[in-house]
């Protein structure tokens, strides 16, 4: 498909072949930032990359008791999942004054020249690649934001304590308990850097 295979310009795009042809070569742009390839000529350009549906998912459910007090957790998991994610800046309109996450600082530069994120461009650079990224979703479509979704939660710990029933039969109460619980205390996932879940992406 479309890849930013060459960050210098983040105009390349590549062939089956691996040959490289400029973004206005590989999709036929006109001085307008259009393509005047057909829409399926234009969804050959594109490949495959996999299903938007996790191949397992599951969860675990567990209860620890010892004495008086009780420990019970909630686990669920997930793997397989290929989701698209949404472009962290845009490199045609970027606000200097907008919040942006981490990525911002991976994008090429003349200092940062093996940089893994498009740079940001001006429409005096290859205006016709400015347009298309300014005006149709070309940008978004890359590979750069496809990630795999693989991530375990821990939904819930909770941690009680069984009052004495010598206590609560005073107070007419059969059985009571005080408890602490917490609730997506932590997650751990793959290529979900700088999302603070990973079903946000």
């Amino acid at each position: 498909g479309i890849t930013a295979a060459d960050y210098t310009l983040c105009i390349y795009g590549e062939q089956e072949n691996g040959e490289k042809q400029t973004l206005a070569e590989f999709l036929n742009l006109n001085r307008f930032g259009a393509s005047s390839l057909t829409a399926e000529q234009q969804r050959e350009r594109y490949s495959y990359i996999g299903s938007t549906e996790p191949v397992v998912t599951g969860g675990l459910n567990n209860l620890f008791k010892y004495k008086q007090f009780t420990l019970s957790m909630n686990l669920f998991f997930s793997f397989g999942a290929w989701v698209r994610t949404q472009p962290s800046y845009s490199p045609t309109n970027f606000d200097r004054g907008q919040n942006v996450n981490a990525d911002i600082l991976s994008r090429w530069t003349e200092n940062n020249t093996t940089a893994t994120m498009p740079r940001l461009m001006t429409s005096n650079i290859h205006p016709e690649v400015y347009t298309n990224y300014a005006e149709y979703n070309t940008f978004q479509m890359l590979d750069i934001w496809v990630k795999r979704q693989n991530y375990v939660r821990l939904q819930s710990l909770r941690v009680a304590y069984d009052l004495p029933k010598s206590f609560l039969s005073h107070i007419g109460i059969k059985s009571a308990s005080v408890g602490l619980e917490g609730r997506n205390l932590f997650v751990v996932g793959s290529n979900y850097h700088n999302y603070l879940d990973p079903e946000t992406m």
